[in-house]
């Protein structure tokens, strides 16, 4: 029962406690999967079908000749282009001109998107509707509108430079007018010849470029006729044959993805949240200096209303083992101290003192000693009911002095020659602090241990009655139960500061339903939560009429 080998790594230690977190954990992380899985394939089913369509169209440059400098080149960068023509495509102009079009059908339009196509010039415009026919008819429609405004609009821009021109020419035929009129006046005057050289060299520079004018006017005119608007729809939108929404499968491989990894973090919000003690190193941390005697798996479980006796019932099991591993622990604390009276408590109730309490006794006597097992849980006693014995005979009997101590004690064979002696609760009195706390309860115990040689004695929870602590000061240990899980830290810390107030003497605890093999020593269990209860019920229920070897002395 070892706390840890010292060689290994912290970070591999803080790896295994991870693991044993979750394991700890597993049925939030696996019902919070679930229930994500569950939602999603249910969101699934009743969201209504999505279908898309998609129609290409080519964008080229539109390398328009410039008018005033043949020189000039346009700059083409052709992702900017793209990107022109994405914000054109989702413009409130083209998206009034297409719902106009596609008139009732427009309402059943989810959403119209455009796309690069690849490093290529198409782009892509689908369009996304409840309807088939309506996702296609939207999509080409869109794309349709698309490429008219693109016309429009290039053919708008080629009218407007026309319309430069025009003003140009104009204004180039009035000066020609002037120097007509100019030449004219000055024609016949004596000395004007320079003069009129000079008119008619400008004159006909004017209608050089009059002519100029002209003719990239008429080019405009034809440009403006031809004109496409560097947009071409190559690829009509076809009808979609299956829905793009909703994808089952997908969504609910997602919300598993999701709804594991918030499992996982409820896990750890729900560990943070949980002050119990789980393993060894918490039980050390929080019990005020008290020694780790051993872990214990499951020494409570139940079946039909009984408790499992392993160490009677299946002494070749694992869990069997590691009682044998607590009396070996006991026999070392003997050798420090005399240990004839061992008072077994808890801090709470439900922290399976009683059964560890039986169960050790059990290990004890087939180690050849002889053993006193005496319930002084006068409240709520249970060791009658574990070993099967009558439960209105025992210490009450002594009590009403109906019987003498050696009367009201039952032998249990646990081995041949080395009989369990148990001395039941009997009935409960009405003042069990009071009567714990006499001058004759000592006697009484005294009296016992003259014919044993170690008496175990269980009594109630620390943390409920004062029984325990007016029973501490008359053994010679105690003995103290935790449950893993159950036990709380501040529990632990007010019942460890209670014994030790009271001078207790206390040896040890011990940490009760230990998970798998939670890392500490023997690895009582499978490693998957299976501790008492699991194979050794199988055998005890077998060996239920064997307790008929229980004989009164």
């Amino acid at each position: 029962m070892q706390a840890g080998n010292p060689g290994e790594s912290g970070h591999d230690f803080d790896i295994r406690e991870i693991f044993r977190l979750l394991h700890r954990r597993k049925w939030i992380i696996i019902a919070t999967t679930i229930v994500a899985i569950a939602a999603a394939f249910a969101m699934s089913g009743t969201q209504p079908k999505v279908y898309s369509a998609s129609a290409d169209v080519l964008i080229s440059n539109p390398d328009r000749q410039v008018v005033f400098d043949g020189q000039q080149q346009a700059v083409y960068d052709p992702q900017r282009l793209l990107d022109t023509q994405i914000e054109i495509v989702k413009s409130a102009p083209v998206a009034k001109r297409a719902n106009d079009a596609l008139g009732e059908q427009a309402s059943l339009v989810r959403g119209v998107t455009a796309n690069g196509v690849g490093e290529t010039d198409l782009l892509r415009i689908a369009a996304r509707s409840t309807s088939a026919e309506t996702a296609r008819a939207a999509a080409t429609v869109y794309a349709d509108v698309f490429v008219s405004t693109r016309r429009e609009q290039a053919v708008d821009a080629t009218l407007a430079a026309g319309n430069e021109l025009l003003a140009q020419i104009n204004e180039t035929q009035a000066q020609m007018d002037e120097y007509d009129a100019q030449i004219s006046a000055l024609s016949g005057v004596q000395g004007t010849a320079a003069q009129v050289d000079s008119l008619r060299v400008q004159q006909s520079a004017a209608a050089t470029q009059y002519a100029l004018f002209t003719e990239k006017y008429e080019q405009l005119q034809v440009e403006a006729r031809l004109q496409q608007g560097g947009a071409q729809l190559v690829a009509e939108a076809s009808l979609p044959s299956s829905p793009v929404e909703p994808k089952p499968i997908r969504n609910t491989a997602l919300a598993g993805i999701l709804g594991l990894f918030l499992g996982v973090g409820l896990a750890f919000l729900a560990e943070s949240l949980d002050d119990s003690i789980k393993t060894p190193d918490d039980l050390e941390r929080h019990a005020d200096g008290i020694p780790f005697l051993g872990d214990l798996p499951r020494a409570d479980t139940k079946r039909s209303g009984d408790r499992v006796l392993v160490a009677l019932d299946d002494p070749d099991s694992v869990p069997a083992e590691a009682f044998r591993s607590l009396r070996t622990s006991l026999q070392v604390v003997q050798l420090r101290q005399p240990l004839q009276t061992l008072l077994i408590t808890s801090a709470a109730s439900g922290e399976g003192k009683s059964t560890v309490a039986a169960n050790l006794a059990v290990t004890l006597a087939r180690a050849n000693k002889k053993v006193v097992l005496v319930d002084l849980d006068l409240r709520k006693p249970t060791i009658a009911q574990i070993f099967g014995l009558p439960p209105d005979q025992g210490f009450s009997s002594v009590l009403l002095g109906e019987r003498e101590v050696e009367d009201a004690m039952f032998t249990v064979a646990v081995q041949p020659g080395t009989p369990l002696r148990v001395l039941p609760a009997g009935t409960a009195p009405a003042n069990p602090s009071e009567l714990l706390g006499t001058k004759w309860l000592g006697e009484l115990l005294a009296r016992i241990r003259t014919e044993a040689d170690i008496v175990l004695i269980d009594s109630p929870p620390l943390l409920r009655v004062t029984d325990s602590m007016v029973l501490a000061p008359q053994v010679d240990g105690v003995l103290l139960v935790t449950r893993s899980g159950v036990t709380s830290q501040r529990s632990l810390t007010r019942a460890t500061g209670m014994l030790a107030q009271a001078g207790a003497p206390t040896i040890g605890a011990v940490l009760n339903d230990v998970h798998g093999r939670a890392g500490y020593g023997y690895g009582y269990g499978d490693g998957y939560g299976h501790g008492y209860g699991h194979e050794t019920t199988k055998k005890a229920r077998s060996k239920k009429d064997e307790r008929a070897r229980l004989s009164k002395v």
